[in-house]
């Protein structure tokens, strides 16, 4: 199929390396969270966390189940198919959808603390819009003001809970001078590995400030992130108090 992907694949990039690790990563990750179900009790966001993590391993199967289903059916009527194999249209869309997927997998699927991370940030942006019309009409709407609140989500969450700074490190390379373990980092800015660059470190440093104040004046560190989660999407041009009541 890869040969194949190469040869025919005129509306992706024609890739001849799709390997099957990615699809041993998305196989497991789904029969795993099958598994799983009905096994114990999750919370909403727990729930949505898992929910999302099959989804990311649903689509690289079933774009590559669509891609065998294809090939099979064309191979009862090789006569019908067109010699020069970029002139199928039905096979390019599939190759095209197979390689798509297999990026996706590539990029997030075989690196669990990165998908991980991801479907948990996941999970707690659609909370948020739970509790903020404004959040979840931008997320209904796929507004263009979504996509400056999702980076400073991403950031916050990996500040507030260690397990999720993988995804704030996929997306700022350049300020985690080293592959970060969530089990090394601190909400300090310090890490036995120093792979913090300079600002990133005062920022946690900052960060871990206003989160211990405001854990101390509410008691409820519910009641914090909340407060935390609307100043993001309020965003640093609100005005002051906006989010916080």
């Amino acid at each position: 199929l890869a040969t194949l992907n190469a040869c025919a694949n005129v509306q992706g990039r024609g890739r001849e390396d799709l390997t099957v690790h990615v699809l041993e990563a998305a196989a497991e990750l789904y029969l795993r969270g099958r598994a799983q179900e009905g096994k114990e009790e999750r919370s909403k966001t727990s729930a949505a966390a898992a929910a999302a993590r099959q989804l990311l391993a649903s689509k690289v199967l079933y774009s590559f189940a669509e891609l065998r289903r294809h090939v099979a059916e064309i191979g009862d009527h090789t006569m019908l198919v067109d010699p020069q194999l970029c002139n199928n249209v039905g096979l390019v869309q599939r190759l095209a959808a197979w390689e798509e997927a297999w990026e996706l997998g590539d990029r997030l699927l075989v690196q669990p603390q990165l998908v991980t991370a991801l479907c948990e940030v996941a999970a707690l942006v659609a909370e948020a819009g739970t509790t903020s019309s404004e959040l979840a009409a931008m997320l209904e709407d796929q507004d263009a003001n979504l996509f400056l609140i999702l980076p400073r989500f991403v950031l916050i969450c990996g500040l507030a809970e260690p397990s999720l700074v993988p995804l704030a490190a996929s997306f700022l390379p350049h300020h985690f001078r080293a592959e970060v373990d969530a089990g090394e980092f601190t909400p300090e800015g310090q890490n036995r590995n120093s792979s913090l660059s300079k600002p990133m470190s005062d920022l946690c440093k900052d960060f871990s400030q206003v989160d211990k104040s405001l854990n101390d004046s509410s008691h409820d560190a519910r009641e914090a992130w909340e407060v935390l989660a609307r100043r993001a999407i309020a965003g640093p041009g609100a005005p002051s108090g906006e989010g916080e009541d």
